[in-house]
């Protein structure tokens, strides 16, 4: 017996959509985290290593949407090599019947 594997493909496609709102998202709170660094006085940062851990989050953000950047495109590609070999595949088979 063969293995199958069924691909909703218009559902991967749909939900790869979603990513850049994603990747907005987590964007939008990292300029928050800035701001956020920006308004507490130096001494407070420095003296209680505030500084370090804002920057740490700041870094695994930018870190995340550089990977959410990559889903996107890699599936956007995938996506459209898929189709069309779909439709090639279609288009051989129909000259078989």
């Amino acid at each position: 017996m063969a293995s199958r594997i069924e691909i909703d493909i218009n559902a991967v496609r749909n939900t790869n959509y979603k990513v850049p709102g994603i990747e907005n998202t987590v964007e939008n709170i990292e300029r928050e985290i800035n701001m956020i660094r920006w308004r507490i006085p130096n001494e407070v940062l420095d003296e209680s290593g505030i500084r370090d851990r804002l920057e740490k989050v700041s870094q695994d953000l930018r870190r995340v949407e550089r990977k959410l950047g990559d889903i996107y495109s890699v599936t956007s590609n995938n996506v459209s090599q898929y189709m069309n070999l779909e439709e090639r595949l279609t288009k051989n088979a129909e000259q078989f019947q």
